[in-house]
């Protein structure tokens, strides 16, 4: 059984599909206090937000990705009220 596949232009469209992802990280670094998840960036593509969260995890802080527009803050939020 043979398969063809047919390359076409990327339109418009097409590119408002593309998932882009969120690093957070958090900022108390897994204190006993709780988590503290920030932004850590501007949404990118997967492959760049996993080199962001290795360098950062390295870096001695927990990390986790989100899809864009989702959040990992249990009260909901996308930033800390009390350190905006």
């Amino acid at each position: 059984m043979e398969t063809i596949l047919e390359k076409k232009q990327a339109k418009e469209t097409d590119l408002e599909r593309i998932k882009l992802y969120v690093v957070w990280i958090d900022t108390n670094c897994g204190d006993a206090c709780g988590t503290d998840w920030e932004m850590n960036s501007d949404p990118q593509p997967l492959i760049t937000a996993l080199k962001e969260s290795s360098e950062a995890t390295q870096a001695g802080f927990p990390t986790t990705i989100e899809l864009e527009g989702n959040t990992p803050r249990p009260d909901g939020l996308f930033s800390n009220p009390a350190t905006d």
